[in-house]
This record gives structure tokens, sequence and C-alpha cells, in this order.
């Protein structure tokens, strides 16, 4: 059940996750309720725990900070510098799911690039260009 989206950021086949440094796989999947992620949920957290992070934003579960809807934007926003580092060392964004969710997104990048004193529209042509940034929206 996946009525809203999920961004994952640089997820590598898990025969190299061994090898990565702690930062360099997180999967943020966004879903409306807990029941919908305990068949996907993935192992690599308990298996690789210095390589890869599992959080969720679970929209009618959980709150962000200003106690509205915990959405994907509220998770990056909580975890922007280590993404934009991430992908500024060649990592991958990828979303998929509802075209509603991009625009929250988008102002979210756009506010993390601004407080890191990066220039939104050039990061992401950049990581356009690179073939780093990938959107399957509907």
């Amino acid at each position: 059940e996946t009525d809203g989206g999920s961004a994952h950021h640089h997820i590598p086949p898990q025969s190299l996750l061994p090898h990565l440094s702690r930062t360099e796989a997180t999967q943020i999947p966004r879903r409306t309720k807990s029941n919908s992620l305990r068949a996907n949920k993935k192992n690599l957290q308990e298996e690789y725990p210095d390589n890869f992070r599992y959080t969720v934003a679970l929209s009618r579960e959980q709150k962000n900070k200003k106690g509205g809807k915990m959405y994907i934007q509220d998770r990056v926003a909580e975890h922007g510098k280590e993404v934009f580092e991430l992908m500024n060392a060649g990592g991958h964004m990828y979303f998929c799911g509802l075209k509603g969710m991009m625009p929250g997104i988008l102002e979210t990048m756009q506010e993390v690039a601004a407080e890191q004193g990066l220039d939104w529209d050039e990061t992401l042509k950049k990581w356009k260009g690179n073939g780093q940034w990938h959107v399957e929206v509907y």
C-alpha cells in the first residue's frame, strides 16, 4: 500500500553495503500508516547498522516539528546537511509517488540549499546533469 511516495537516497546493492561508510545509504519511505510498512521494511538496518539508516515519514501517525503531519520533506529538512553532503559526493536521490508531493519537497530542498549558501537552481541542474536526481510521479 503506497498512497504517498518515497525518497530513496543512494540505495546501493546489498553486496556493497559492508564496504560503505556510515551515511552512504538512507531510505525515507512515506506511508500513511505503519502497518503498511511491515511487509516492506528492509532488514538492512539490522544487517548493516554502520552503513544503512531506515527513516520513516508516517503522515497519519507522526507529527513534524510544527505539530502537523510528517512528510518526506520534513525528514529531508531534518537531515538536510547530510543529504546535500551525500548528493555532492555523488549520491542519488529517487522520488516516486503522487506528483502533489514534489512542490513541498522542492521547497524544502531550496531552503536547505540556501542554509548552506548554495544556489538551488544550479545545484539541481548539476544533479540532473550528473544523472543523480530521479523523479517518477503520477
